[in-house]
């Protein structure tokens, strides 16, 4: 079944999301048996970070892979972002492919981030549950916009998950699309 259909998809639930952060604890001691096993326990985790944020369960029941990588219902977003989403969305009504167009699925807190996190705590799920549930947030952002995101310093707190955005308001998800 084609993701681009229209659909009302279901974001990843609390018992598809405790199973990846299962897969994580995994590869988190596979990465403690030693060097030749942590660069594909990192490629494995940035995986598991992309299934957090965009896939979604079809209402059949299945998991489909980046279902709501741009789904401005789903997923936080940049008022830039709205906007031409929107724009997308009135040019291609029947091609939905075509609403991504100039959008980024951009993972707010980098990948290698939250890969040096898990890789360096506790390996326990419950633990890495909690620092993907806090930390592994996606938002949808103008291709320009990705290009300017401030870098993480060496210090922060991760009191702030949407630092990088250097004050850009970024809005919930929604609900209703723009007309």
């Amino acid at each position: 079944m084609s993701k681009r259909k229209n659909v009302d998809w279901k974001p990843l639930g609390e018992r598809e999301k405790r199973e990846l952060a299962k897969w994580a604890s995994n590869y988190a001691n596979l990465a403690n048996l030693g060097d030749s096993m942590r660069e594909l326990a990192k490629n494995r985790l940035d995986g598991i970070f992309w299934y957090w944020t965009a896939d979604a369960i079809h209402p059949d029941g299945h998991v489909v892979r980046d279902a709501i990588k741009h789904d401005l219902r789903y997923l936080h977003h940049t008022q830039a972002a709205w906007d031409l989403h929107g724009k997308n969305r009135r040019g291609s009504r029947k091609r939905q492919s075509a609403w991504g167009k100039g959008l980024q699925h951009e993972h707010v807190v980098p990948k290698a981030y939250l890969s040096r996190k898990i890789l360096g705590g506790d390996c326990h799920v419950d633990t890495i549950h909690e620092v993907l549930a806090r930390l592994c947030i996606a938002a949808v952002v103008t291709a320009n916009e990705h290009r300017h995101l401030l870098k993480l310093p060496p210090d922060w707190d991760e009191k702030e998950q949407f630092f990088r955005y250097n004050g850009r308001v970024v809005r919930p998800p929604c609900v209703v699309y723009p007309a």
